[in-house]
């Protein structure tokens, strides 16, 4: 049984490169629990995906911020460096990316961003935003960041407004108002015909 704690009870951690290697079980396990209401563009085998594990392990880049409550990770976002996604189907086609930008050295992507749902609206998804776009920005290492989204306004048959249409209504809304910047086309999930995703980009210089 969850006991739902308010935000300011929670512990936020910052990890970076072999740090984030201990909690990456853990990162799986709430990507399977939370997008268990995203079926349109996640169908999860039970498990953790080893594959996507795998992209965050290898990579020296990875930056997760963290919310734990009780010593439970209950809120995440993590990313790594776009061009260490070539030749990696880690949830896209980075070569879907270089006809809307320039290149892909310079963008830190954003790969997940995971709040279990007894935890949403209170603010936690915006603080690991927050947290990690300072983190980015630190590194000085590069000159964007980058996430994609889901548009519902474009399906052909859109997925019913249910819990997950207002999550990603209010990281959309985080981005408008944080600056960052919606490119076209939207493209295709995973190569295949659904959903259609927009990339949105932010300078960090």
């Amino acid at each position: 049984m969850h006991i739902t704690a308010s935000a300011a009870e929670l512990e936020y951690q910052v990890l970076k490169a072999h740090e984030v290697r201990p909690y990456l079980r853990a990162q799986a396990e709430l990507t399977v629990t939370v997008l268990k209401d995203f079926p349109y563009c996640y169908e999860p085998d039970g498990g953790a995906d080893e594959e996507d594990i795998d992209c965050y392990y290898k990579s020296t880049d990875t930056i997760m911020v963290g919310a734990w409550c009780n010593n439970e990770l209950i809120g995440v976002v993590t990313g790594l460096p776009l061009e260490q996604f070539e030749d990696k189907p880690c949830g896209f086609y980075p070569e879907q990316l270089l006809g809307i930008l320039p290149q892909l050295q310079g963008y830190f992507y954003v790969a997940l961003l995971l709040i279990e749902k007894q935890y949403s609206h209170q603010g936690i998804g915006q603080r690991l935003m927050a947290m990690l776009e300072d983190a980015v920005r630190a590194a000085h290492k590069y000159s964007h960041m980058c996430a994609l989204m889901l548009e519902r306004n474009y399906q052909e048959n859109p997925p019913p407004v249910t819990y997950d249409y207002y999550y990603e209504r209010a990281y959309q809304r985080y981005f408008a108002q944080k600056g960052w910047m919606k490119h076209e086309p939207l493209i295709a999930y995973m190569a295949n015909t659904k959903p259609l995703m927009r990339l949105w980009s932010v300078v960090v210089e």
